[in-house]
């Protein structure tokens, strides 16, 4: 835990709230292989595997469709930590490629921070760049 402001008679410490996630994964070359319906409970067997959660889970002919909501608690760190390996087994496992993706974090609570993850590749590698929406900045 980490304390945010600290005197003599208060301490209060920076509390972790559920979020809501939705993204997709997007396959820019419609003729190369993709994800096949009937490897869409094995996909999820990928997810649990290596990000311990349930995603909801839809496909259609170039995108994989992925979310999250607040009753399976996922921090943006955890996801950070586990996105870039499975995406990198899943390409492995299911003879895909993956080109690019987008995910969307909200924190449940007023005036929440929300997450953008941009996911694409680079030198044949994926990376994944963060932005934050703070609604408790001092503008």
């Amino acid at each position: 835990m980490q304390f945010y402001w600290d005197d003599t008679k208060h301490i209060n410490i920076l509390e972790r709230y559920t979020t809501i996630w939705k993204g997709t994964l997007i396959n820019t070359n419609i003729d190369s292989n993709w994800l096949k319906p009937e490897q869409v409970r094995e996909f999820d067997d990928l997810l649990i595997d290596i990000c311990e959660r349930n995603f909801y889970i839809s496909l259609d002919e170039s995108n994989i469709y992925l979310s999250l909501c607040q009753d399976s608690p996922y921090f943006y760190y955890e996801f950070e930590k586990h996105i870039l390996k499975f995406l990198r087994s899943a390409e492995k496992k299911f003879n895909i490629s993956i080109n690019e993706g987008e995910f969307y974090c909200w924190e449940c609570r007023p005036m929440a921070n929300s997450y953008r993850y941009r996911i694409y590749k680079k030198d044949n590698k994926f990376k994944l760049k963060k932005s934050v929406q703070n609604w408790n900045e001092d503008k």
